[in-house]
């Protein structure tokens, strides 16, 4: 019982961490590789902001998924 418990614990800490790395990573590497876009073509917001908002979108996207996955995996 007490392995089963652990286990779980560990689980969704793994699933957390996942999801705050989805939250972040994909923003703030569409603003870096917006910013630079934008500097290599003299388009100042287009490609961050674009960028950006893709990144938000994908990672709302990686959170269903990891929380649909999480959900499947739960009465295992």
């Amino acid at each position: 019982m007490a392995d089963k418990f652990a286990g779980d614990v560990v689980k969704y800490m793994l699933w957390g961490s996942s999801s705050a790395s989805a939250l972040v990573g994909l923003e703030v590497g569409g603003y870096f590789f917006g910013n630079y876009l934008d500097t290599r073509f003299g388009t100042d917001p287009l490609f961050k902001a674009v960028l950006m908002i893709l990144g938000i979108l994908f990672s709302i996207l990686s959170l269903i998924l990891i929380y649909l996955k999480l959900g499947k995996t739960d009465g295992k």
